[in-house]
């Protein structure tokens, strides 16, 4: 497990604050309790991890960023939140059209979209 400072953890927020366009507390209610309370073990996790790596992919925080922002939040190791977050990440960029789309919310532009770009 990597064990952050306090000083690496401020600095990882912050820099994924300036990618996602906002600060962490005017992100949605719904991704601050994925972030701060998952467990692996709650009913829906994979739809809820799904949501959270949408969110990240979405509002552009590169993979390696989302990974250790996540494992920073969260506590899990990021050995075992790396694979789902590549897979997802390259499934959506490499094939926006074939995939099964999720929503998620655009800091931006403060819209409801989906990973393949559509609204």
């Amino acid at each position: 497990m990597i064990a952050h400072t306090r000083l690496q953890t401020m600095l990882l927020v912050d820099a994924v604050e300036e990618r996602v366009g906002a600060p962490v507390d005017a992100w949605p209610t719904s991704i601050l309790k994925i972030l701060l309370a998952f467990d692996p073990h709650m009913p829906f996790a994979q739809d809820l991890f799904t949501k959270l790596i949408a969110f990240m992919f979405g509002n552009h925080v590169p993979l390696p960023m989302a990974c250790l922002f996540f494992s920073a939040c969260s506590f899990l190791p990021p050995h075992l939140l790396t694979p789902r977050f590549s897979y997802l990440y390259n499934d959506w960029s490499l094939f926006p059209s074939n995939t099964t789309r999720f929503p998620y919310y655009d800091m931006y532009k403060k819209v409801w979209k989906n990973t393949d770009g559509t609204a």
